[in-house]
């Protein structure tokens, strides 16, 4: 009965990867899927930036048909969306599984719908409206897990806690004026969706998801082969700094030379798109493709 009622649930490529976090640990997480995403602290502010490729994925490789291909395999998909209350302007970007085949799930819905429901609450942090919201989502799962919309996680029962990441929720903004970092995890524990919240510090840096490989040859090793895309980040780099250091990272992610090297770049490409959140608010520096008004 169960195989019989079995959904594919798809993941449009907000996937996961190696986090690294510049100046502090080389490695926060250990890998997972795919995309490239980077988030840097300026001077003026924060960059949020993210491929455009979206691909049509499942739990059994076998069962995604050309159909769910069509729907969902494109080179020009937004990935960054915003949050802006009255003490708060946030920008986030999603990686893992964000949807089904049927969208009768949607991570990138559910939180337009509890930021909604939170926004006009009070809280003392942006730690705690994070972790408030972000339990909201982790409820989402679990309704979706159990009434089948989501009938697997992608993460195998074999691996460690440390691989089974079902999505991550990177947020970049101001709250109440003050800069703020703050990652979401939500993994798989006995087959419920987990918890867990971390800030970051804002002295200055970049902080990327991305391959499991490519973080350590650029910031790290500093790679020749990639000499044209490492761009240096600091406690005095500006706006436009910012924006081309996460451009070039993704830009690295998506060359050949990086599918070779790192399989999970295989999956990265398409249209760039770069956000900016600053004091004044959020704005588009690279805007995605077709957006709406």
């Amino acid at each position: 009965l169960r195989a019989a009622r079995k959904r594919l649930q798809t993941e449009v490529t907000k996937d996961v990867g190696t986090i690294y976090w510049s100046g502090l640990f080389p490695f926060l997480f250990k890998d997972s899927r795919m995309t490239a995403i980077a988030t840097v602290y300026t001077v003026g502010g924060f960059v949020i930036g993210a491929d455009g490729r979206s691909r049509a994925r499942g739990p059994d490789p076998t069962k995604v048909t050309e159909g769910m291909k069509a729907r969902h395999d494109r080179e020009d998909n937004r990935k960054i969306f915003c949050i802006a209350d009255a003490d708060k302007t946030l920008a986030y970007a999603f990686m893992g599984t964000v949807a089904n085949d049927e969208n009768t799930f949607d991570l990138y819905e559910e939180t337009n719908r509890q930021s909604k429901l939170l926004s006009s609450r009070y809280f003392d942090t942006c730690y705690d409206y994070v972790y408030k919201l972000a339990l909201g989502l982790k409820r989402a799962f679990n309704d979706a897990r159990k009434d089948g919309r989501l009938d697997a996680w992608y993460s195998n029962e074999d691996l460690g806690e440390e691989d089974n990441l079902i999505a991550r929720m990177m947020l970049v903004g101001y709250f109440r004026g003050k800069p703020s970092w703050t990652i979401a995890e939500f993994r798989s524990f006995d087959d419920r969706a987990k918890l867990q919240v971390q800030p970051i510090p804002t002295p200055g840096g970049i902080v990327t998801a991305g391959g499991k490989l490519m973080p350590k040859l650029l910031f790290q090793d500093k790679d020749p082969r990639f000499a044209q895309y490492i761009r240096p980040t600091g406690t005095d780099t500006t706006l436009e700094q910012g924006a081309n250091a996460a451009k070039s990272f993704i830009e690295a992610c998506s060359t050949p030379l990086a599918a070779e090297l790192d399989p999970v770049c295989k999956s990265v490409g398409g249209h760039i798109h770069i956000a900016a959140v600053t004091p004044d608010g959020f704005k588009w520096l690279i805007p995605p493709k077709n957006l709406e008004p």
